[in-house]
């Protein structure tokens, strides 16, 4: 099924918000976890318990931080 493929994308997207990435890949892997629950709830367990939540959120704000000073 394409969401068992999907799952495993999400360790390596959460790692790439903390990482020294650039900001814009940053922003995508932000939005390719967006993705992976726009259409279907199927992955949002995964998200959660892979921390990725916490880490988008993290970086979001990071980004908020960064776009205001």
């Amino acid at each position: 099924m394409l969401y068992d493929e999907l799952r495993r994308s999400i360790p390596q997207l959460a790692n790439l918000l903390l990482s020294a990435e650039e900001d814009k890949t940053k922003a995508n892997a932000a939005g390719a976890l967006s993705n992976l629950v726009r259409n279907s709830s199927n992955l949002c367990d995964d998200i959660v318990s892979e921390g990725a939540m916490q880490v988008w959120r993290y970086a979001e704000l990071s980004f908020t931080a960064i776009e205001i000073s």
